[in-house]
Parts: C-alpha cells; sequence; structure tokens
C-alpha cells in the first residue's frame, strides 16, 4: 500500500518480516582425525582391522609408514675374495716348490730356479716357502677380517713383490737364461713367471683391499704384554737391517751370511729376512695375540724347519763366525716369540670362554 492510500489520523502500517530459521550455536569443527562418532540408535558398522592403518611402536613413525631395516656394521674391514685366493694360491705353491727345493737340498742335489753357490740356499728358501704355507692356509681358511691377517699378508706381498723385481734385476742368474738340465730348466722357467704374475695379483689385492669400506676398529681382546714389546722390536729391526743391506747391497753384506753366497743368493735371502721384520713389526703395531695367530704358527715352524736345514749342511756353514752366532740368535729369538705368543693366545682363549660361561644366564626349564 502507499502512502496516499493511507486515511489521516491512521498510523501506517509496519511490514512484518518473514520468519528466519534462528542461527543454533555450532561447536568448532575439531580435526577428522580427532572427531569420533556418536554411537546412534542403528546398528554400528563394522570395520575392517585390515584397512586400518597401524601405529608403529616406535616414536616418530606415521601410521603406515613402514620402519626403515637397521643396517648393521661388523667390526673391522672384510677381506676381500682376491686376498683370500692370493694366500691359498701362494700357500700351496710354496708348499709345492718349497719341497721340492727342500729335498734336493738335503740330497746334496744342486738344484733351483738359479745358479746357486752352494746347495744351503735353495734348502733355506725352499724349508721357508714350505713352513710358511700353513700360516697363508690359516688365513685363507679362517680369518675373517682384514686386521686378523694382514700381519702375515703384508710379508706375503714383500716376498711375492720383491723376488718377482730380483728375478727381473738378477736375470742373468737364471737357469732358464744361463741353461742348465732340463728340468731345472722349466723350474726356472715357471718361477719367473709365476712370480711375475703373483707379484700383479698381489698389487691388485691390497689396492681392493683398501678400497673395502670400513667398519669400527676391531677389539683388541689380547694386547702384547709389555714386557714382550722391546725384545719384538730389537728383533723385528735386525731381521728388516740385515735383510735390507743383503737386498741393497749384496756384494757387501753377503759377509754376513755364514756360508759362500752369490749375489742372486743373497738377495733371495734378504728378501725373506725383510719379510720376517715385517712381520715381527707388523705384530707390535697389531698389538693383539688374536690378530697375529696365523703369524704366530709361522714364527713357531719356520725356525725349526731353517736348524734341520742347516744341520744338514753343519760342513757348510761357518759356525764360528759372528754371522753365524747371530743367525743362531735370532732364530732362536724368533721360536721364542711364536712359542710364547702361542701360549698367550691359548691362555686368553681360556679366560674368554670362563667369562662367557660366567655371564651367560641359567638355562630354565618349563613345563
Amino acid at each position: 500500500m502507499e502512502a496516499a492510500d493511507v486515511p489521516p489520523g491512521k498510523p501506517e502500517p509496519q511490514e512484518r518480516p518473514e520468519p528466519t530459521a534462528r542461527p543454533s550455536a555450532e561447536p568448532e569443527s575439531e580435526p577428522e582425525s580427532e572427531a569420533t562418532p556418536e554411537a546412534g540408535p542403528g546398528p554400528t558398522p563394522k570395520t575392517n582391522p585390515e584397512a586400518e592403518p597401524k601405529a608403529d611402536a616406535r616414536p616418530g613413525l606415521k601410521p603406515g609408514t613402514e620402519p626403515e631395516a637397521e643396517v648393521v656394521v661388523e667390526a673391522g674391514r672384510e677381506m676381500v675374495p682376491v686376498v683370500v685366493v692370493l694366500a691359498l694360491a701362494v700357500g700351496a705353491i710354496g708348499l709345492v716348490a718349497g719341497a721340492v727345493l727342500v729335498v734336493a737340498s738335503l740330497a746334496g742335489w744342486s738344484f733351483g730356479a738359479w745358479d746357486s753357490a752352494t746347495t744351503v740356499t735353495p734348502g733355506v728358501v725352499g724349508a721357508a716357502m714350505v713352513r710358511v704355507a700353513p700360516g697363508l692356509f690359516a688365513v685363507g681358511a679362517g680369518a675373517g677380517t682384514w686386521e686378523e691377517a694382514r700381519a702375515l699378508v703384508w710379508p706375503l706381498v714383500v716376498v711375492v713383490g720383491g723376488q718377482a723385481a730380483v728375478n727381473v734385476v738378477e736375470w742373468r742368474s737364471l737357469v732358464v737364461v744361463e741353461g742348465g738340465p732340463v728340468l731345472a730348466f722349466f723350474f726356472s722357467l715357471g718361477w719367473f713367471a709365476v712370480f711375475a704374475v703373483l707379484a700383479i695379483v698381489a698389487v691388485a689385492a691390497v689396492i681392493g683391499q683398501y678400497a673395502e669400506p670400513t667398519g669400527p676398529d676391531l677389539e683388541r681382546r689380547a694386547p702384547l704384554p709389555a714386557w714382550s714389546k722391546p725384545p719384538i722390536a730389537v728383533l723385528g729391526s735386525a731381521w728388516f737391517g740385515i735383510g735390507s743391506g743383503l737386498l741393497v747391497l749384496p756384494g757387501y753384506w753377503s759377509a754376513f751370511v755364514p756360508w759362500t753366497v752369490n749375489r742372486m743368493d743373497a738377495r733371495s735371502l734378504g728378501l725373506w729376512a725383510v719379510a720376517l721384520g715385517v712381520a715381527l713389526l707388523g705384530a707390535l703395531a697389531e698389538d693383539d695375540l688374536h690378530r697375529i695367530r696365523p703369524a704366530l704358527t709361522v714364527a713357531v715352524a719356520l725356525p725349526v724347519a731353517l736348524a734341520v736345514v742347516l744341520a744338514a749342511h753343519a760342513d757348510e756353514v761357518r759356525w764360528g763366525t759372528g754371522p753365524a752366532l747371530a743367525l743362531v740368535a735370532m732364530t732362536v729369538g724368533l721360536l721364542l716369540s711364536g712359542t710364547i705368543g702361542r701360549l698367550l693366545a691359548r691362555r686368553s682363549d681360556r679366560r674368554d670362554r670362563g667369562s662367557s660361561r660366567v655371564l651367560s644366564p641359567p638355562a630354565t626349564i618349563y613345563g
């Protein structure tokens, strides 16, 4: 109705507003993950437990998240297969070739890869090869880490690589060059070829070994006694020093060998002396009887074999000279080091077994 139609004296009628729905006070919305459905009169819907995400017991993991697999890092540096193959191969070759040299030397035959001055040197070298073989077999079959093998592997690398170098430097002394009996000719040819191949494999093995990732330091369970370290240091330095002299200046240092030798003899003997020095000084660096266990086996067997060969050629050795007395003292020292070390290692093993029995919980019988 417009204003002109309203009679005078009457108030203008007001339009009544249309009723509107009164807004109800709703609670603040909560996260869907925290909202719980109210129980209604109808049946409760069934839920699939497999479809619901399960919360992991570890803190910090979201529901449904798979925990990452734990990586167990073993202590020490795992020994690569090339080192194992090298140790087993050198042990087998040394056992066969060394036995041939020892038998020929004890029989008084002049047989070897080079024309030696006497039959003593081939016998000594062969005895060393034979007696080192069990230690190398132990490395190839029993040692699991590099720390447990390197006390004997480093001397092995010295002998293999050094003998290959000596063969090249003194190639004119080899029977394959000078000429000789047929068996000696082929033995000399194999000697040169095998050591050349083994030297290449040894270098590749060491490079591959140190390319292997390492874990935490391997625990030293049985350190060397403090009283044993000075004698071992002196003994190792003596072997290493005399061997180095025979290698570098064979003409001068050959006077330190108590039997007649030529240049090839002196350098080959010096090579083995250097390897013994490396083994002894390496044992000091390892400072653990369990790590040097294969080397301890060699330290006991090698002096005995050397004594047998020298006793068989007693008339060719100048026993009353200073070099002979020094050789006897160094050989006895090597034997004592190996024997005492093995006894201490066995005592440590018994102590470890006793500790494990004490710490292990008693067995429980359920029934």
